[in-house]
């Protein structure tokens, strides 16, 4: 495989030096310094999250709900699996992020869970969530870790050591969140997309589901939905790109800015590259594994 037909077979992760791990299908790929590095036998999970010792977490997800192993880390040239008997249910995860303190949070089907120098902790409806089934993750600039679950959104903290639950802050299927550098929450749901900023939470009048939001380098919003890819100049949608415009399909189910500034967007139709305004598509005639 050549280094651009990997890059447009998959979306690539990117990890703190600047190595980009690879998941093609059953495959994973280690390209470091223009080197292509196999990994045959490693666990069939993509990469997901890079911790405070540069181990990279690898986690089960939809696209592979066929395998054994569902949670994995890599340290030092090796791949360390974690299961239940490491208090870890068998589940689908759905998000790894870093919290400023280290620690790393799984948001899986059948609960949350906090990494922290080895110890795991679980949480899920008895400690408070309204649902067990956890989607988007994200922390906010003053600590308050944000949980999106298929009833609504939860915001915890710890408190000398307690885990301590502020009042369901939304009710619903959370799809996504963001926060932008103003410190306010861009909230994706399966009807809309919302923004908490200043304890009010603001409907942005988006009629979609929302899969994603990100900013660009000049400012403006991105917002991936299932009808297409809206542009934003903060609370007004200024564009409105679908297949007409050259997006291989309108059901935009995620976004990422490289760190060239470069847009790309994944679909069920193939993948998308923003450049110079227009859209450029890949999809498996190009030399895709698939559409999706």
């Amino acid at each position: 495989l050549s280094v651009n037909e990997l890059f447009i077979r998959v979306m690539p992760y990117e990890d703190s030096r600047g190595n980009l791990w690879i998941r093609e299908g059953q495959n994973l790929y280690l390209l470091r310094d223009g080197t292509i590095t196999p990994f045959p036998g490693a666990p069939p999970l993509r990469p997901l999250c890079e911790d405070a010792d540069g181990g990279v977490w690898f986690g089960n997800s939809l696209i592979l709900q066929s395998s054994e192993d569902f949670l994995a880390r890599f340290k030092d040239g090796r791949f360390t699996a974690f299961g239940e008997a490491d208090g870890v249910l068998k589940a689908l995860i759905r998000s790894i992020i870093k919290d400023r303190e280290d620690s790393i949070w799984l948001a899986t089907s059948r609960g949350l869970y906090r990494a922290r120098k080895k110890l795991m902790t679980a949480f899920s409806t008895e400690s408070g969530l309204v649902s067990h089934e956890v989607y988007p993750l994200a922390q906010s600039r003053d600590g308050q870790i944000w949980i999106g679950t298929t009833q609504g959104l939860n915001r915890v903290s710890f408190k000398d050591g307690r885990f301590e639950r502020d009042p369901l802050i939304l009710p619903g299927f959370i799809e996504s969140l963001w926060e932008d550098a103003t410190g306010r929450m861009w909230i994706g749901i399966a009807g809309g997309l919302r923004r908490y900023e200043n304890g009010k939470m603001h409907d942005l009048s988006l009629n979609a589901k929302v899969y994603g939001v990100s900013a660009d380098r000049e400012g403006n919003y991105w917002v991936a939905t299932n009808q297409g890819l809206f542009k934003l100049d903060d609370d007004k949608i200024v564009a409105h790109y679908t297949t007409k415009d050259g997006l291989p399909n309108d059901d935009v189910k995620t976004l990422h800015q490289d760190r060239r500034g470069t847009l790309w967007f994944g679909t069920y139709g193939g993948l998308a590259q923003l450049k110079d305004g227009k859209f450029i598509s890949y999809t498996a005639a190009d030399g895709l594994a698939g559409n999706r």
